[in-house]
């Protein structure tokens, strides 16, 4: 089995000494120096496992001077990673894109969120709508992060960044802060209030080495990765309720049951895979008629409920679902269509 691996601007070809043929057994073992590489997608096409929605995690290992990057293949979610951080002088922005290159090479399936990087696209014609745009699309980035990855150096830990943290924490998100200034404050060297705001703290003085550093980080992402994939879910089922033209009562209240059925069908599927489904359909049977329910307040209360959950489940096309699954668009939720996609995490509800 061919596989290609990038080095710098170099590339070659290797054969694995490793493979195993079960999907979620598969690893690849890769040395690198000095110079990081990264394991090109060409791996991934070598086993034949691109056409996977994402690879769950990869560890990092320092062995006698070098470092075996691990990737263990199998099905999971793509991990966002918000860094938050000063970004004023040169130095500054350095480190942060340096910390991002290292995890970027590391860990296959992520995405790193860096304003630094988004901000660049900004167009807006004042300075003014740029400071607007830049304080909102922050916001819209760290609503769909799942770990907020915090630079924490200088004498006091950046304004900014306090806001991105306070924020962050008020969203329940995972946060890992980074400090490499020996300076002290009043808690692991920086302000009790930030300290604790964050899950783990990562306090490293003496590293000279920006590799050493990203290893630590990288270690401290894998573990919450192999957490995210266990996190039960809360899924929206959507699809159709009314019929859009019955042709008489009983064919209505026939087609609307039928429907019931179907979304029942599929959240109990959902519920035995340790996820927690959301069933609208159950909910608002028979409001419409019976209690003058009007159908832009069902689609209301769909829609604040969509804002509740973290995936959405669309059976199929109607009126409604197809507003539904624009709003969980916007919101940037898992969309999933086939039952098969929803990893099983096999945890019991109770």
């Amino acid at each position: 089995m061919a596989v290609y691996i990038t080095y710098g601007s170099k590339s070659v070809d290797t054969t694995p000494k490793i493979f195993e043929s079960k999907f979620t057994e598969d690893l690849v073992h890769c040395h690198r120096g000095s110079p990081t590489f990264k394991v090109s997608l060409l791996i991934l096409q070598s086993l034949n496992i691109l056409n996977r929605k994402s690879f769950s995690y990869t560890t990092l290992t320092r062995l006698k001077g070098k470092s075996i990057i691990t990737t263990k293949l199998k099905q999971g979610n793509t991990m966002n990673i918000y860094i938050a951080g000063s970004l004023f002088s040169l130095a500054e922005k350095c480190f942060n894109k340096s910390i991002a290159n290292e995890i970027r090479k590391a860990i296959l399936d992520c995405t790193v969120l860096l304003p630094q990087e988004f901000s660049k696209e900004i167009n807006e014609a004042t300075k003014e709508a740029q400071v607007v745009e830049i304080f909102n699309l922050c916001i819209q980035n760290i609503d769909k992060s799942d770990v907020v990855l915090a630079i924490l150096d200088g004498s006091d830990v950046d304004s900014g960044t306090c806001v991105e943290l306070g924020y962050a924490y008020s969203k329940k998100k995972h946060i890992i802060g980074i400090r490499t200034d020996y300076r002290s404050l009043e808690d692991k060297g920086v302000n009790l209030m930030v300290s604790n705001v964050c899950n783990e703290l990562i306090t490293d003085v003496d590293t000279e080495d920006i590799i050493t550093l990203s290893d630590k980080i990288i270690n401290s992402l894998t573990k919450y990765q192999e957490v995210l994939t266990k996190k039960p879910l809360f899924v929206f089922i959507s699809g159709p309720y009314m019929p859009s033209h019955p042709n008489n009562p009983s064919e209505k209240t026939e087609l609307i049951n039928k429907n019931v059925e179907t979304a029942n069908k599929i959240a109990l599927e959902i519920a035995n895979k340790g996820h927690y489904p959301f069933v609208p359909h159950t909910m608002m049977k028979n409001w419409e008629d019976e209690n003058h329910i009007t159908r832009t307040k069902a689609l209301e209360i769909c829609h604040k409920w969509l804002e509740k959950c973290d995936a959405m489940y669309f059976i199929a096309k109607s009126e409604g679902s197809q507003l539904e699954r624009q709003r969980a668009d916007g919101l940037k939720l898992q969309i999933f269509d086939k039952e098969e996609d929803i990893p099983n995490i096999n945890l019991n509800i109770t």
